[in-house]
């Protein structure tokens, strides 16, 4: 795909990064490809027969193997789906691993830009189909506790910083513009309530690219960046974040932790 500049130019008004001049005031590694990666994304899942609709986002994990600025500057990229894992939940739900690798096209050397990898919940699957995946009990486990996710971070000490991340009413159709990413469940309520919510919700790469624009502004390292959803983000409210060395939580206008995860892991 090519990153082009009126890409990046609406990429940047969805999170009103750029300053007085129409430049971007800080290089963020935002998923400019992310279009691209919802579709391949959206046929593997086809292929296995899933309803997109079905698809709850539980996890992420960005690997940046070129440097940020290299990563904001690539415009030529070409993108690699595959499934790493699937296991059963129970009740009717599974869990899939998804990986996309980002590289440099063939003509300018393929070298690797990134990883991305991303955990799915999927409701409603078949009986049949779920017999026929491994167990994943422990990870079962894993997943009910980031329900139960309690504030962990002091904003008051003094290696602490806030942001805050407001979500309109209009964010997930305005975040689908550019990701592909138009699941109604983001965008109407009616839906949002029949998949289980009150009312629509962020996407997930929509509250990681906001995210990651938040350890930009406060200088923190972006080499490895991984982020774990613990509730919806609903629209219509504004996100209180905490940073903490590379520890990071969002919390929401109730007090209840959305999101979690970490800047910067080790190699």
């Amino acid at each position: 795909m090519t990153v082009t500049p009126e890409l990046r130019r609406r990429w940047q008004a969805l999170f009103n990064a750029t300053g007085d001049a129409g430049e971007p005031d800080v290089p963020v590694p935002y998923l400019y490809n992310q279009s691209v990666g919802t579709l391949l994304y959206t046929q593997l899942i086809g292929g296995m027969g899933i309803n997109f609709r079905h698809l709850l986002h539980v996890q992420h994990e960005t690997k940046h193997w070129a440097t940020v600025d290299d990563w904001v500057r690539a415009e030529h990229q070409e993108l690699h789906a595959s499934l790493r894992g699937a296991w059963r939940l129970g009740e009717g739900k599974a869990l899939i691993a998804l990986r996309i690798a980002i590289h440099r096209r063939h003509q300018d050397g393929g070298a690797l830009l990134g990883t991305v990898n991303d955990r799915f919940i999927i409701r409603n699957v078949p009986t049949a189909q779920l017999e026929a995946l491994p167990t994943g009990r422990s990870l079962l486990r894993n997943l009910a506790e980031l329900r139960r996710k309690e504030p962990q971070l002091d904003p008051t000490t003094a290696n602490s910083a806030r942001g805050c991340i407001h979500l309109s009413s209009q964010m997930g159709r305005q975040f689908g513009s550019v990701s592909g990413d138009f699941n109604p469940v983001h965008t109407t309520r009616f839906v949002a309530r029949a998949f289980g919510v009150k009312r629509p919700f962020l996407q997930g790469l929509g509250l990681r690219n906001a995210m990651i624009r938040q350890l930009a502004l406060h200088g923190r390292p972006l080499t490895r960046f991984n982020i774990s959803f613990a509730s919806p983000a609903y629209l219509d409210q504004t996100l209180q974040v905490v940073m903490q060395g590379p520890d990071f939580e969002v919390v929401d206008e109730l007090g209840q932790v959305v999101a979690f995860g970490a800047g910067a892991l080790e190699a």
